[in-house]
């Protein structure tokens, strides 16, 4: 029977060793990029740099960081796919679960040797080398562990990079995934020297007055559903260009919502003409990340989110027949 810990120490080994053996090494993550996706790639490409490793930060979407984490050291760094300058050898896939979740970044994948590392659990496992571990808390806590094999000592920028992944992905340590695990990698990224009040400041207390107009406007327009099992509200392009807020500026809007009481997942829907988005969060152990994969999407058991084409009311007929039901 295989050692599971043993299997992933083996995965760790073989991709510090595919980076370290790489001329050069493109480092990307999923399309609209959260504080992990960011914090993972620009953790590892100040670990690369340490290691003495050309690589370059990759969007797979956008021609710029998401202005929620431009703090972040090294994030005026990014590049659009087009903007690399050479073939990679080797790219690092990281919090994606497939090819398509790359975007632009996955014209890299063919003719190169690809790394994955991610902790979702419907990962598709599509690197020669897969570090996939859905126990984690975060994809930057797999960062975090593969640094011994690069013999890599975490330098300012990796400590603040990985615990704004590990923060974000938790929910504040808030979700499920805030498990033993991640509180000691916490204690552990502080005892290092991450700036965690720092990160946190900037990530949740630096918000434009347009994304609080978001907020307001999405608060006044939740919605109980399914007996009250439910709790959803909606945005469109509309209050984008009437508010002044960014598209990356909603990435935390479901958070607003999910202090309600009462529901069991609430649900935030992001419209634009003949496309809606859909953001579902659970508070009650329901696996919101199977209802988003029926549907095409894809994500964790408490956090997940798809995209239907069509209109907001064809978005409700599809999700809400999967969600909970009081009778």
């Amino acid at each position: 029977m295989t050692d599971p810990m043993r299997s992933e120490a083996d995965a760790l080994h073989a991709a510090a060793h595919a980076a370290l053996a790489a001329r050069h090494v493109v480092v990307c993550s999923h399309v609209d990029p959260d504080g992990d996706a960011v914090g993972s790639v620009l953790a590892l490409v100040h670990a690369l740099d340490s290691a003495g490793v050309r690589a370059d930060a990759v969007l797979a979407s956008g021609d710029r960081a998401p202005v929620t984490y431009a703090f972040l050291p090294g994030a005026e760094r990014f590049i659009r796919a087009a903007e690399v300058d050479g073939r990679p050898d080797c790219v690092f896939a990281l919090d994606a679960p497939n090819p398509v979740r790359l975007g632009e970044a996955a014209a890299f994948l063919e003719g190169s040797s690809t790394v994955v590392i991610d902790h979702h659990p419907d990962n598709e496992r599509f690197g020669q080398v897969s570090v996939v571990d859905p126990d984690a808390p975060s994809t930057s806590a797999l960062i975090w562990e593969l640094l011994p094999a690069l013999g890599v000592e975490p330098d300012q920028a990796v400590l603040d990079c990985v615990f704004c992944g590990l923060m974000t992905d938790t929910g504040r340590f808030s979700f499920d995934n805030a498990t033993p695990r991640a509180f000691r990698l916490a204690a552990e990224l502080a005892e290092a020297g991450a700036r965690t009040a720092w990160v946190y400041r900037n990530v949740y207390e630096r918000r434009s007055h347009a994304a609080l107009l978001l907020v307001s406007r999405a608060m006044d327009r939740l919605t109980f559903a399914n007996g009250g099992a439910v709790a959803y509200s909606w945005i469109g392009d509309d209050d984008l260009r009437e508010t002044g807020a960014l598209p990356e500026e909603t990435e935390d809007l479901i958070d607003a919502i999910r202090v309600v009481a009462g529901p069991e997942v609430v649900v935030l829907f992001k419209s634009a003409p003949g496309r809606v988005k859909g953001s579902l969060r659970a508070k009650d152990g329901t696996d919101v990340g199977a209802v988003a994969r029926a549907l095409g999407g894809g994500g964790h058991r408490a956090a997940a989110g798809f995209t239907i084409d069509g209109s907001l009311d064809d978005a409700l007929d599809a999700v809400l027949p999967l969600l909970p039901t009081r009778s």
